[in-house]
């Protein structure tokens, strides 16, 4: 985001990426390191991420604490973020977003007339669960209402997993999908493939790549 203010180089470093809140590990630290030439506040706030009807969604939530909610870090300084979860473990993983916005405040433009600096906003993954051993587990079927060249991919599993690739195979044709995806547990995501129809006279074939396995479906040529 733009903002008035003073030109400068902002630039910060955050570890992990990723934050897992198992039974073994309840507390997880998050260190942000400022690289930049002046002091940066940072304010924390968490979000539940779900997915429904295909799409991401998010909306507040508590069930996340993060100490401390609000830090100001020097130049060349870092900050500890402590994040722990508020609710029993869930017997079915669940997910959040950890979201770092930088809330520093605006000073006046120095006399060289530059005005423009730049706010930053981090959101990173949160898992929080399941139990030891859990796992996604992918399935795959026709989308509803069924079509001949849609599919859609069910984790049935109690973990989140990912997608790197869908393909779409039909008499000589071929289409893929390669942009990874993250399906969290009971969750699905649907793809809709549009081969020349005209020339088309076998099964669409839809093969998706996850880290819980291979899957594919054949889907019924209607037009036949």
């Amino acid at each position: 985001m733009l903002g008035a203010g003073w030109a400068a180089v902002h630039a910060q470093t955050i570890a992990p990426v990723l934050v897992e809140l198992t039974p073994a590990r309840r507390v997880v630290s998050v260190t942000m390191t400022n690289t930049s030439s002046r002091a940066m506040t940072y304010q924390a706030q968490t979000v539940a991420w779900t997915q429904t009807e295909g799409a991401d969604r998010y909306a507040d939530s508590t069930d996340l604490l993060v100490v401390p909610p609000v830090a100001e870090i020097a130049p060349g300084g870092s900050q500890i973020f402590r994040v722990t979860l508020r609710r029993p473990q869930p017997a079915r993983e669940m997910a959040y977003r950890l979201i770092f916005e930088d809330v520093t405040e605006d000073i006046s433009p120095p006399a060289d007339g530059a005005t423009v600096r730049l706010q930053f906003r981090h959101s990173l993954p949160v898992f929080a669960g399941p139990p030891p051993n859990s796992k996604g587990q992918a399935r795959m079927a026709a989308c509803e209402p069924a079509s001949s060249h849609c599919a859609r991919l069910y984790n049935d599993g109690d973990h989140r997993l990912r997608i790197t690739q869908v393909t779409g195979e039909q008499d000589g044709w071929r289409g893929e999908v390669k942009a990874p995806a993250t399906l969290l547990a009971g969750a699905w995501k649907q793809w809709t493939f549009e081969p020349p129809r005209s020339s088309m006279t076998q099964p669409l074939k839809v093969s998706a790549d996850t880290t819980a396995g291979a899957v594919s479906l054949e889907l019924p040529n209607q037009g036949r």
